[in-house]
């Protein structure tokens, strides 16, 4: 499996040491499978530090450029943002999973 991880994963495991600890295990691994999106690096570098400051930045139109990214490579995306999607979802053929698919693989369509 190929995984994609959104920007507010990788932000959570900035900010949160536990949740920080088993993104860098998750990393660890599946390293030979993980995808960075150009999309995310730039929600990261336009300074998307806090999860507040990333709900600020996001969009519509940037998920559904990770989704579309996600499906040309047969990527899983690893978000926390469900709603959106699950709603893009019902148009695009993606795949996403909270964090960590290995312990719960319950992805969606």
């Amino acid at each position: 499996m190929i995984y994609l991880i959104d920007s507010n994963v990788y932000i959570r495991g900035f900010t949160d040491k536990t949740f920080g600890e088993s993104l860098r295990q998750f990393h660890t691994k599946h390293l030979p499978q993980l995808v960075l999106s150009a999309v995310v690096v730039h929600e990261l570098l336009t300074g998307a530090a806090t999860a507040a400051k990333e709900r600020s930045l996001r969009s519509f139109c940037n998920d559904m450029l990770i989704a579309a990214s996600a499906r040309e490579i047969g990527a899983i995306v690893v978000t926390e943002n469900r709603d959106d999607f699950a709603i893009l979802s019902t148009v695009i053929d993606i795949k996403y999973v909270d964090p960590w698919p290995d312990s719960s693989l319950t992805a969606s369509n």
